[in-house]
């Protein structure tokens, strides 16, 4: 509040004391609610939404902003801490698809859920500038950043209305089909970070059939997904 107080003073010359500040917030605060609820419950309609959250710093201490968006709306929520308990009451009777990240405190959750692929193509592409060198994460990096690669290309020549499967080659008909199946897969990425050596052998042959099915080449960088 002491950043606006400050901006209202030089850009308004407006000396506005911080007691009325606070009291003006929480006013506004009463009067957005019914809005917010609104929001919220238009985001709750559609069959696909996007949730994340992000710190935020306060003047002593750290709080966090939730954003729960689909296509047409998004809704922002402030907790004091990480803490996800109240995302059953948000979302506990929600039954369309949630993508989110890896954060543990969505499993709790009922509804079909799918893992961010801009959230593991972050992760993937961390580890490999942890490890440059390191063969199996770039067995795992390279095919998958050439199937990304081509179901971007896909999208991007025949859209995502499913009616235009049928006028696919076959090839790029099964590119299309395969980004349902890495979305049912990516969470095995959290066990790999446990280092269980039998799931990372099944996440490797998921590779090769990925490898055998996309023909798209890409350059032998450790850093191939982001980078094309």
């Amino acid at each position: 509040m002491l950043s606006v107080h400050r901006g209202l003073q030089d850009i308004f010359d407006l000396n506005v004391g911080c007691a009325n500040m606070y009291r003006f917030r929480e006013c506004l605060a009463k009067y957005y609610r019914s809005l917010r609820d609104e929001i919220l419950a238009t985001v709750l309609t559609s069959d696909v939404i996007h949730i994340d959250e992000t710190p935020v710093k306060l003047r002593k201490t750290v709080g966090y902003v939730w954003v729960v968006s689909s296509e047409m709306a998004v809704c922002y929520i402030f907790r004091n801490t990480r803490e996800g308990a109240f995302l059953q009451d948000i979302l506990g009777e929600y039954q369309g698809v949630l993508i989110s990240d890896f954060f543990t405190a969505y499993d709790s959750l009922s509804c079909p859920q799918q893992k961010c692929l801009v959230h593991l193509m972050r992760d993937i592409n961390d580890d490999l500038r942890r490890e440059p060198y390191n063969d199996e994460m770039r067995s795992i990096a390279e095919p998958f950043g050439r199937l990304l690669k081509e179901i971007v290309l896909t999208i991007d020549k025949y859209g995502c209305v499913a009616d235009i499967l049928t006028n696919m080659s076959n090839r790029r008909r099964s590119c299309a089909l395969q980004l349902r199946t890495v979305s049912l897969l990516l969470s095995l990425r959290q066990s790999i970070n446990k280092g269980s050596r039998n799931t990372k052998r099944s996440y490797l042959r998921f590779c090769d059939t990925m490898r055998f099915h996309g023909t798209t080449t890409m350059p032998n960088t450790p850093y191939t997904i982001l980078q094309n």
